[in-house]
Protein backbone atom coordinates (compact mmCIF):
# COMPACT_ATOMS: atom_id res chain seq x y z
CA UNK A 1 0.00 0.00 0.00
CA UNK A 2 1.36 3.40 -0.93
CA UNK A 3 1.37 6.46 1.31
CA UNK A 4 -1.32 7.93 -0.92
CA UNK A 5 -3.69 5.01 -0.30
CA UNK A 6 -3.10 5.31 3.46
CA UNK A 7 -4.23 8.93 3.25
CA UNK A 8 -7.20 7.88 1.10
CA UNK A 9 -8.36 5.27 3.64
CA UNK A 10 -8.09 7.65 6.57
CA UNK A 11 -9.57 10.65 4.74
CA UNK A 12 -12.49 8.53 3.52
CA UNK A 13 -13.89 8.75 7.02
CA UNK A 14 -13.91 12.56 6.90
CA UNK A 15 -15.35 12.70 3.36
CA UNK A 16 -18.31 10.48 4.26
CA UNK A 17 -18.97 12.06 7.65
CA UNK A 18 -18.03 8.82 9.38
CA UNK A 19 -16.49 8.67 12.81
CA UNK A 20 -12.72 9.13 12.99
CA UNK A 21 -10.72 5.95 12.51
CA UNK A 22 -9.98 3.84 15.56
CA UNK A 23 -6.20 4.14 16.13
CA UNK A 24 -4.37 1.88 18.54
CA UNK A 25 -0.96 0.39 19.18
CA UNK A 26 -0.45 -3.35 18.96
CA UNK A 27 2.63 -5.19 20.21
CA UNK A 28 3.28 -8.39 18.23
CA UNK A 29 5.45 -11.15 19.75
CA UNK A 30 8.61 -12.52 18.14
CA UNK A 31 11.35 -14.73 19.49
CA UNK A 32 14.78 -13.31 18.73
CA UNK A 33 17.23 -16.15 18.16
CA UNK A 34 20.95 -15.40 17.91
CA UNK A 35 23.06 -18.16 16.37
CA UNK A 36 26.56 -18.88 15.15
CA UNK A 37 27.27 -21.09 12.17
CA UNK A 38 30.07 -22.13 9.86
CA UNK A 39 29.61 -21.03 6.27
CA UNK A 40 31.77 -22.08 3.31
CA UNK A 41 34.33 -19.55 2.09
CA UNK A 42 37.13 -19.56 -0.51
CA UNK A 43 39.64 -20.54 2.15
CA UNK A 44 37.57 -23.14 4.02
CA UNK A 45 34.88 -21.98 6.42
CA UNK A 46 34.16 -18.82 8.35
CA UNK A 47 32.07 -18.24 11.46
CA UNK A 48 28.94 -16.12 11.07
CA UNK A 49 26.76 -14.47 13.68
CA UNK A 50 23.13 -14.50 12.52
CA UNK A 51 20.02 -12.95 14.06
CA UNK A 52 16.74 -14.70 13.31
CA UNK A 53 13.21 -13.63 14.24
CA UNK A 54 10.54 -16.26 14.76
CA UNK A 55 6.93 -15.11 14.66
CA UNK A 56 5.64 -16.23 18.09
CA UNK A 57 2.07 -16.58 16.84
CA UNK A 58 2.54 -18.90 13.85
CA UNK A 59 6.19 -20.04 14.18
CA UNK A 60 7.54 -18.70 10.87
CA UNK A 61 11.18 -17.62 10.88
CA UNK A 62 13.27 -15.09 8.95
CA UNK A 63 16.73 -13.61 9.23
CA UNK A 64 16.94 -10.08 10.58
CA UNK A 65 19.47 -7.29 10.86
CA UNK A 66 20.91 -6.82 14.32
CA UNK A 67 18.74 -4.52 16.41
CA UNK A 68 18.45 -3.12 19.91
CA UNK A 69 15.44 -3.36 22.19
CA UNK A 70 14.11 -1.09 24.87
CA UNK A 71 11.95 -1.82 27.89
CA UNK A 72 8.52 -0.17 27.81
CA UNK A 73 5.45 -0.26 30.01
CA UNK A 74 2.46 -1.03 27.81
CA UNK A 75 -1.22 -1.72 28.26
CA UNK A 76 -1.65 -5.52 28.51
CA UNK A 77 -4.69 -5.21 26.19
CA UNK A 78 -2.38 -4.11 23.35
CA UNK A 79 -0.10 -7.18 23.54
CA UNK A 80 -0.83 -10.13 21.24
CA UNK A 81 -0.47 -13.46 23.05
CA UNK A 82 2.46 -15.66 22.02
CA UNK A 83 1.56 -19.22 20.94
CA UNK A 84 5.12 -20.45 20.31
CA UNK A 85 7.42 -21.19 23.23
CA UNK A 86 11.18 -20.52 23.24
CA UNK A 87 12.14 -24.14 22.50
CA UNK A 88 9.80 -24.38 19.48
CA UNK A 89 11.22 -21.07 18.23
CA UNK A 90 14.82 -22.35 18.60
CA UNK A 91 13.99 -25.41 16.49
CA UNK A 92 12.17 -23.30 13.87
CA UNK A 93 15.16 -20.94 13.67
CA UNK A 94 17.61 -23.83 13.25
CA UNK A 95 15.50 -25.35 10.44
CA UNK A 96 15.16 -21.99 8.72
CA UNK A 97 18.87 -21.16 9.01
CA UNK A 98 19.87 -24.59 7.65
CA UNK A 99 17.57 -24.06 4.65
CA UNK A 100 18.66 -20.42 4.17
CA UNK A 101 22.39 -21.21 4.32
CA UNK A 102 21.95 -24.24 2.03
CA UNK A 103 20.30 -22.09 -0.63
CA UNK A 104 22.92 -19.36 -0.38
CA UNK A 105 25.86 -21.78 -0.44
CA UNK A 106 24.13 -24.07 -2.96
CA UNK A 107 25.22 -27.01 -0.86
CA UNK A 108 23.83 -29.55 1.57
CA UNK A 109 26.26 -29.77 4.43
CA UNK A 110 26.59 -29.35 8.17
CA UNK A 111 26.67 -25.63 8.91
CA UNK A 112 27.29 -26.20 12.62
CA UNK A 113 24.33 -24.03 13.63
CA UNK A 114 24.46 -23.29 17.34
CA UNK A 115 21.83 -21.16 19.04
CA UNK A 116 23.57 -18.80 21.46
CA UNK A 117 20.52 -16.89 22.79
CA UNK A 118 16.75 -16.83 22.42
CA UNK A 119 14.30 -14.42 24.02
CA UNK A 120 10.83 -13.01 23.53
CA UNK A 121 10.63 -9.49 22.06
CA UNK A 122 7.71 -7.40 20.87
CA UNK A 123 7.40 -5.21 17.80
CA UNK A 124 5.11 -2.18 17.81
CA UNK A 125 2.51 -1.63 15.09
CA UNK A 126 -0.09 1.09 14.73
CA UNK A 127 -3.54 0.04 13.54
CA UNK A 128 -5.91 2.67 12.11
CA UNK A 129 -9.27 1.17 11.21
CA UNK A 130 -12.68 2.51 10.25
CA UNK A 131 -15.76 1.18 8.47
CA UNK A 132 -14.07 1.97 5.14
CA UNK A 133 -11.12 -0.34 5.87
CA UNK A 134 -7.90 -0.03 7.74
CA UNK A 135 -4.15 0.31 7.69
CA UNK A 136 -1.42 -1.48 9.63
CA UNK A 137 1.70 0.66 10.03
CA UNK A 138 5.04 -0.94 10.91
CA UNK A 139 6.76 1.19 13.56
CA UNK A 140 10.25 0.12 12.46
CA UNK A 141 10.12 0.47 8.69
CA UNK A 142 7.10 2.72 8.26
CA UNK A 143 5.67 0.17 5.84
CA UNK A 144 1.91 0.12 5.47
CA UNK A 145 -0.41 -2.80 4.82
CA UNK A 146 -4.09 -2.71 3.90
CA UNK A 147 -6.47 -4.37 6.34
CA UNK A 148 -9.88 -5.74 5.40
CA UNK A 149 -13.12 -4.15 6.58
CA UNK A 150 -14.08 -4.80 10.17
CA UNK A 151 -15.91 -8.10 10.34
CA UNK A 152 -18.24 -6.74 13.05
CA UNK A 153 -19.43 -3.91 10.75
CA UNK A 154 -21.76 -5.04 7.94
CA UNK A 155 -21.46 -3.20 4.64
CA UNK A 156 -24.35 -1.22 3.18
CA UNK A 157 -27.31 -3.48 2.42
CA UNK A 158 -25.78 -6.41 4.30
CA UNK A 159 -27.46 -7.85 7.37
CA UNK A 160 -25.26 -9.20 10.12
CA UNK A 161 -26.49 -12.38 11.78
CA UNK A 162 -23.57 -12.54 14.19
CA UNK A 163 -24.81 -12.20 17.76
Amino acid sequence: MTDRSVIDVISATADREMPAPDCREVFFPYVRVDATCRAPAFTGTRDLQICCLVDAVNGLAATADAFETEALRVDPQSVVAACTDIEQARRAAQRYLFHHLGRRARAIRDFGIEVTAARLVYKRFLVAQSNAGGVLIDSTTGGTYALPRRCDQPSAGQVSDMR
